[in-house]
C-alpha cells in the first residue's frame, strides 16, 4: 500500500469541480484576450458562447480524459472505480491551470515562459497523478503504460489548451 492508494481512498468531488471551474475560468480569460488581440481572427460558431465554450472544453477534458483512462485500465485488467479515478485526474487539473495562470500573468513573455512553467507544475502533477493510477495495477509494464497515459494526456492537454484557446 503506497501513497498511491491513499489518495485513491480518500476522494470527493468538490475540490476537483472546483479546479475544472478554474480551468474554465482560465480558458474564458484567454478566449476574451485572444479575441481582443485579433478580432479578425475570430471564429464564429453558431450558437457558442464563449462561457459555454469554456465550461464545455474543461469538463470535457476532465471527464472525456477520466473516460479514456478508465477504458485503457479496464483492457488492461487494472481494477478501478470511475469515481476515485475521476477524482484523481480532477486534482491533476491543477497541473493544467498552473501553467496557463502564469501564461495569463506573463502574457507578454515568449513562450519559453509557459513551457517552463508547464515541465515544472504541469509536469509535477501529471507525474503524481500518473504515480498514483500506475499503483494499481499488478505488471509493471502496465503501471508504465498507465502512468504515461495519465501524464501524457495531461501535459498534451494543456499544450492543447493554450494553442486552441489563447
Amino acid at each position: 500500500q503506497g501513497k498511491g492508494s491513499k489518495l485513491l481512498l480518500q476522494y470527493d468531488l468538490y475540490c476537483p469541480l472546483m479546479m475544472a471551474f478554474s480551468l474554465a475560468a482560465l480558458l474564458l480569460s484567454g478566449m476574451k484576450g485572444a479575441r481582443a488581440a485579433s478580432p479578425e481572427a475570430e471564429v464564429h460558431r453558431q450558437g457558442a458562447t464563449l462561457l459555454g465554450s469554456a465550461l464545455g472544453a474543461s469538463f470535457s477534458f476532465w471527464l472525456g480524459g477520466s473516460a479514456l483512462q478508465y477504458a485503457v485500465m479496464y483492457g488492461l485488467k487494472v481494477r478501478v472505480r470511475m469515481l476515485p479515478l475521476t477524482c484523481v485526474t480532477g486534482y491533476a487539473l491543477g497541473g493544467v491551470c498552473a501553467p496557463l495562470l502564469g501564461k495569463l500573468i506573463l502574457a507578454p513573455a515568449p513562450t519559453a515562459a509557459f513551457l517552463l512553467l508547464l515541465c515544472v507544475g504541469g509536469g509535477a502533477s501529471a507525474a503524481t497523478a500518473g504515480r498514483t493510477l500506475a499503483s494499481l495495477a499488478q505488471d509493471p509494464k502496465q503501471a508504465v503504460a498507465i502512468g504515461v497515459l495519465c501524464a501524457g494526456l495531461n501535459i498534451l492537454g494543456t499544450m492543447y489548451l493554450e494553442w486552441m484557446y489563447f
